[in-house]
């Protein structure tokens, strides 16, 4: 394929509904561009997150993903659409594939069946890290109470890559009626150095609503999120909200934006152990066409 020219294609990803979850655009064959040119291209696509295929050899995709003002270690989302991509026009059945990204080298599992893929990809359990919040000052900017927040379960940050500030607040109605004032927010990220804060509530013991704020990264909220889920986990685990087993976990998220979206957890457990963490869900094709570099 002629650097002139470069197929791309645009995924919803992390829903089944078409025009629902999070955009996740994806450039194929891009082994050739520099990063100023990957950097630029994100720009012109103004998708949440881009990502570049550089390499497709058997089982192993390599792989990069910028969103429109810098490059990003790991998306959740732009990786599902890549390996419906990839399966689209497989067989049914279980597919393996190794991805290659800047962190490191992780595990994608793709299932197909009746037309429906699902993509689930390992992650890492992620830490929490020593960050004191004004809750005065957070709330404010949220437009709350404090006392809508469950202080029984601490306001703490944890870091996937990404530093997530989770708030547990009491029902899902408080989390759908939530407006901040998104200036203060973006302040209160600058100042603690925190990339976005996320609200849940449980709505049973096996489902989750949330809704993530991230304007410090130029993004108010974001439909669906794999690595804030994935930080989810390990938030929950250390406060026992959730029993240390194999469990699934379904996040509802981006409906109040119009783009609901489904996020699937699943943690594997084994004596005690956690064996695995893996995040995933489905998307589904927007448009297709090519990049004209020159």
């Amino acid at each position: 394929m002629s650097l002139e020219k470069l197929p791309f294609s645009v995924y919803n990803c992390f829903t089944e509904m078409r025009y629902g979850g999070n955009i996740g655009a994806i450039v194929w064959n891009a082994e050739n561009l520099s990063k100023k040119q990957m950097q630029t291209i994100a720009r012109e696509f103004k998708a949440p997150v881009t990502g570049f295929v550089l390499n497709k050899q058997k089982k192993t995709i390599s792989a990069r993903f910028f969103m429109p003002t810098s490059e990003i270690s790991m998306c959740g989302h732009v990786t599902i659409g890549i390996f419906t991509e990839l399966t689209k026009n497989l067989n049914n059945g279980k597919y393996d594939y190794i991805l290659d990204v800047p962190v490191g080298k992780m595990k994608v599992y793709v299932e197909k069946f009746s037309k429906k893929i699902q993509v689930m990809f390992d992650a890492n359990l992620s830490k929490e890290i020593e960050v004191k919040v004004d809750l005065a000052e957070l709330s404010k900017a949220l437009k709350i109470s404090k006392n809508d927040i469950i202080l029984n379960t601490p306001v703490e940050v944890i870091d996937a890559g990404l530093k997530h500030l989770f708030i547990n607040l009491s029902i899902k109605e408080k989390i759908q009626s939530l407006s901040p004032d998104f200036l203060s927010l973006k302040k209160l990220c600058k100042k603690n150095n925190i990339d976005t804060i996320a609200c849940f509530a449980f709505t049973n013991s096996k489902t989750l609503k949330i809704r993530d704020f991230c304007p410090s990264l130029g993004v108010n909220e974001v439909p669906a999120s794999g690595t804030t889920n994935g930080a989810l986990i390990g938030y929950l685990l250390k406060n026992k909200l959730i029993n240390l087993k194999s469990q699934t976990l379904i996040a509802q998220q981006g409906l109040e934006i119009g783009r609901p979206s489904k996020i699937i957890t699943k943690l594997e457990v084994n004596n005690g152990n956690i064996k695995s963490l893996k995040i995933g869900g489905s998307a589904v094709p927007s448009h297709y066409g090519y990049i004209n570099l020159n």
